[in-house]
């Protein structure tokens, strides 16, 4: 059987009437032939050709001196049969994690993904991966409406646009559109933090941070950035020594961990990531010091492992379901051709368990 190997105008008409097909109700006309002549920058030839083949699925009726319609009986999830899911910017390989953020929320779209009948794949690009790899996923024909997670900057979004993709944009790194994104509050998940240690009387908190320095990853950023402001207003200091990177390898958290602990007077609470739990337990009971009691440890995200560790931890619990859900929802919005779909902020909620308390 010979390869076919299909012209880059005809992947973007493709793209371009399946675009037109899941914005329009049923019995709504699409553009006329020369309509799509001029915005795809084809030939009267390729459209007819593809405007036989659909007709021929059934998906449009033509009408002479009246023009072309979508068919009665079909729904978007027909032209939609596949969510891709696209990272950008990693640093590690999600299937070498079991566990974590991440992993997490591939499961929670994938399991809602499957319950609307549909299927998901997950591409994954590396820091630094070329626009030229975006470009040639972005132009697959067989790829039409994708969560971007971690998008980097706005000439990822002109090139979604520009190859007819329906998409939205889930925690975004550098930049921030301003529109299709979901986005989470940095203030509103530092605040609660601190808060609750305040209230329990503590005024000497450490904050282990997890921002990357090659990525830069707005949401991380705004976190530290959060942190130090909050403080400053109410009044307390911040040691140097206070503020290290987490790291998510145990020896490189192990050593800075250690930083926190060089000097008096020690912090009384210490603000880091989940996965870094089982970690922080471990180097404190080698002190001597028993988490709850003589320190406080406050988590991110609320992992299952927050839950699960000895004594169970206090985390801010950014809801992995509720993001697949949001994401997906404003998903089908755009693909219905919705403009102008606004960003939105995902809630997020302190959990308190045992593993903070008064200051000794």
């Amino acid at each position: 059987m010979p390869i076919i190997v299909k012209h880059r105008k005809d992947t973007d008409l493709r793209k371009y009437l399946h675009k037109q097909l899941m914005a329009l109700k049923p019995s709504q006309s699409l553009p006329s032939v020369r309509q799509i002549m001029r915005d795809c920058g084809v030939s009267q030839a390729r459209v007819d050709g593809l405007l036989d083949e659909l007709e021929t699925q059934g998906l449009i009726e033509r009408v002479p001196r009246r023009g072309i319609f979508k068919r009665e009986g079909h729904e978007t999830a027909r032209f939609v049969p596949m969510i891709d899911l696209v990272y950008c910017g990693m640093t590690y390989d999600l299937r070498a994690l079991p566990t974590g953020f991440h992993p997490e929320l591939v499961d929670a779209l994938a399991r809602q993904v499957s319950e609307r009948h549909q299927g998901i794949r997950v591409h994954q690009f590396s820091l630094g991966s070329s626009y030229s790899d975006f470009i040639r996923l972005f132009s697959r024909p067989d790829l039409m409406a994708c969560i971007i997670v971690g998008l980097e900057n706005a000439d990822l979004v002109r090139i979604a646009d520009e190859h007819h993709l329906a998409w939205v944009s889930l925690f975004p790194q550098s930049f921030t559109p301003t529109r299709q994104t979901i986005l989470i509050d940095a203030d509103q998940v530092v605040r609660g933090q601190l808060e609750h240690l305040w209230n329990l009387g503590h005024e000497r908190i450490a904050y282990m941070h997890v921002v990357d320095e090659r990525v830069g990853h707005r949401d991380l950023v705004l976190r530290r950035e959060a942190f130090y402001r909050l403080m400053a207003e109410q009044g307390l200091q911040v040691r140097p020594n206070w503020v290290v990177y987490g790291d998510y390898y145990e020896e490189p958290f192990r050593t800075n961990f250690a930083k926190v602990f060089e000097r008096e007077p020690y912090p009384t609470a210490v603000i880091l990531a989940d996965p870094n739990l089982p970690w922080a337990y471990r180097m404190l009971k080698e002190k001597g010091l028993t988490v709850g009691k003589d320190i406080s440890i406050v988590g991110t995200d609320d992992l299952i492992l927050a839950a699960n560790i000895d004594p169970p931890a206090t985390t801010v619990r950014v809801p992995r379901v509720r993001a697949a859900q949001m994401a997906l929802n404003m998903l089908d919005r755009v693909i219905a051709g919705q403009k102008d779909v606004p960003v939105e902020y995902l809630p997020v909620e302190l959990v308190v368990r045992q593993s903070t308390g008064k200051p000794r």
